[in-house]
Formats: C-alpha cells, structure tokens, sequence
C-alpha cells in the first residue's frame, strides 16, 4: 500500500466534505519526510498527489453541475 493510500485517501475525502486537513512530518533527519511529502522525479509524493487528486474532484464536481 503506498503512504497516499493509508494517509491521504481519508485526508482527501474528509476536505472534500469540507473539514480542514493538516498533514505534518516529524521524525529524524534522514528518515524520509522530505521524500514522503514531495517525493523525487516520476515517484510523486503525498502533497502532489493530493494536489493532483483535489484538482481532479474539483474539476470533475464542476462538469457535473449545470448553470441554471
């Protein structure tokens, strides 16, 4: 399972309901926080994925509402 999968689904769903959502790294220098959050080259991490999932529901709740 990748750290979006057990993290970020459930931070994604509750901010899509409107909660406020705060992700913190904590741990060591040289753990791997950086890498966590951002990630390196094609291996996006948490924050872009989230960013990337919380554009996509938006732009798809946008083309599924009408003007009236």
């Amino acid at each position: 399972a990748s750290v979006f999968q057990d993290l970020g689904e459930g931070m994604l769903h509750n901010a899509l309901q409107g909660y406020n959502a705060t992700l913190l790294a904590y741990g060591q220098t040289g753990s791997g926080k950086s890498y966590s959050m951002v990630g390196n080259g094609p291996n996006k991490g948490l924050v872009p994925t989230l960013c990337d999932r919380l554009f996509q529901a938006i732009k798809g709740s946008q083309e599924s509402r009408q003007c009236q």
